[in-house]
């Protein structure tokens, strides 16, 4: 099994890197190869808007800057895993900047998936994907926001499998060891 981390996190909080190391102990407890991108180091820029992805180098971002090696580590791996704290209800600003850059994995056409609208896919299979969202409170309603938020974006509706985990306390993390 072989696993893409995209890890929105800042190493300057704590309990956001207890998870993190609880994650890795886990994949190296069972034996997975993973790869873990922090998006802080990578610090991808914003998406432009400009179409390059769909017209001029189609499945390629025309921004240098690591995005694109990232996309190619997610294609090749089983499950894909984003951690991100929950800010407003929603995944941290550098999290959400790198899924908006996900848009060269998709065709530029609408399709009904599920009862919404949502990207082609322009590949034949996508990971699986586990969203995990760190809160230090239990705000039901952000959470929910959140959960709602990730698991209707283009790169929950190409996985055949998508989940959301909620990390608030530190009596979270037990289910870190057994999450693959």
């Amino acid at each position: 099994m072989n696993i893409t981390i995209i890890n929105g996190c800042r190493e300057d909080n704590l309990f956001y890197v207890k998870v993190i190391e609880k994650l890795e102990e886990g994949l190296i407890k069972a034996n997975i190869n993973y790869k873990i991108n922090n998006l802080n180091e990578v610090n991808p820029k914003n998406c432009i808007g400009c179409d390059c992805c769909q017209n001029v180098k189609p499945g390629i971002c025309t921004i240098n800057d690591g995005v694109n090696n990232i996309l190619k580590q997610y294609l090749e791996s089983d499950v894909l895993i984003i951690v991100s704290p929950i800010q407003f209800g929603m995944c941290n600003s550098v999290t959400k900047n790198f899924i908006d850059r996900t848009e060269p994995l998709f065709l530029p056409y609408q399709v009904e998936k599920n009862g919404r609208t949502a990207m082609k896919n322009r590949y034949d299979g996508y990971p699986d994907i586990i969203f995990i969202g760190i809160i230090k409170n239990k705000d039901v309603e952000a959470i929910n926001n959140f959960k709602s938020t990730v698991l209707n974006c283009n790169l929950s509706e190409a996985s055949s499998k998508a989940d959301v985990k909620i990390v608030t306390d530190e009596t979270d993390l037990s289910f870190l060891e057994r999450l693959i």
